[in-house]
């Protein structure tokens, strides 16, 4: 408990050195709703309700071909996670590799089969060429209609699959009605120590090109980048390091006047994993241990009085909001 008092303390002397008037915006987003165990997303769900922290999520429209629509389970989660406060917004269509765009550098390492695309010049000018606006936009009406039946009401905001994106994307969600992406991710810290790398390379920084506030990107899309995964196949020795490195980056944020976005992948954070052993052949299990993660630093906000958790439809009203008055825009 001290560290803890002693980490939220320093949080506090940042967010006031940078002239922050109250502790910055936290937008906890979660990936790949709509896909997957059903009830291991209302175990989620329930878990960030106990914490009364608003989500926005991310959902597939059509998760391995089949329309979100057509699985009556999934709409009645969603629609409740609606009426608990919750946000939906779009992820992709599928949720294929290449589906939006390309894969940044620090994904390589977890996808060895992207890599191999990647790193052949004739397989990468068959999914470059696949990735015109016209294609794109047309995976975005079907997605946004199928969006539409499950639940009600257009997404105004997108994330794509992987992080894999293109100028082309951005372009397309224009055509389409979408208003924000948060697809770009700032620091590629998080996805290191999922591979148990706890001392990233000294040239992987958090990427220069990517603030930690929204901006203005390709085709006057409003770009909101998300911070990192920092919960992902989690096991018991994973917890304090990924926890610590949640708070130290969300510090930087502060510091830095922005916003702080970790994205999660609830079917990541629960269940097990099975290792098989060298030494012996044999199979060890381990828990998953994801939702120990957030405990712990929603737990060290409280200690700071740092809570303030929103959206990121309320991000990007803000955002908007203070675009129009900083150029002068009528009320």
């Amino acid at each position: 408990m001290e560290k803890l008092r002693g980490l939220a303390h320093e949080i506090r002397q940042n967010a006031a050195g940078g002239g922050l008037e109250k502790p910055i915006p936290i937008a906890v987003t979660g990936d790949d709703v709509g896909m997957g165990d059903v009830e291991l997303f209302e175990r989620y769900l329930g878990f960030f309700n106990e914490w009364r922290v608003p989500l926005t999520l991310f959902v597939t429209p059509c998760p391995r071909g089949r329309p979100l629509d057509e699985d009556h389970a999934w709409v009645r989660a969603l629609r409740k996670a609606l009426d608990d406060g919750h946000d939906l917004q779009l992820h992709g269509y599928e949720h294929k590799a290449f589906e939006f765009g390309l894969p940044p550098p620090f994904m390589l390492e977890r996808s060895p089969s992207a890599r191999r695309t990647m790193e052949d010049p004739e397989a990468r000018e068959r999914v470059v060429a696949g990735h015109t606006v016209a294609v794109l936009q047309g995976k975005l009406e079907k997605g946004i209609e199928i969006f539409r039946r499950a639940l009600g009401f257009d997404p105004l905001g997108f994330r794509a699959p992987v992080a894999m994106v293109c100028p082309a994307m951005f372009e397309a969600l224009a055509n389409v009605g979408i208003v924000y992406d948060s697809s770009l991710a700032v620091s590629p810290v998080g996805w290191h120590y999922m591979m148990q790398r706890y001392t990233p390379p000294e040239d992987d920084p958090w990427d220069p090109d990517v603030p930690c506030r929204p901006f203005i990107h390709t085709a006057g899309i409003v770009e909101i980048p998300l911070s990192s995964e920092y919960s992902a196949h989690a096991t018991w020795d994973d917890i304090g390091p990924r926890a610590n490195l949640m708070i130290s980056e969300h510090t930087r944020t502060a510091r830095e006047g922005g916003v702080f976005i970790p994205v999660n992948h609830f079917h990541f954070m629960y269940g097990t994993v099975t290792h098989r052993r060298l030494f012996d052949e044999s199979e060890l299990t381990l828990q998953l241990q994801g939702e120990e993660i957030y405990r712990r630093f929603f737990e060290y906000l409280q200690v700071g009085g740092n809570e303030n958790f929103v959206t990121l439809a309320e991000v990007y009203s803000l955002f908007s909001g203070e675009a129009e008055s900083s150029s002068g825009g009528e009320s």
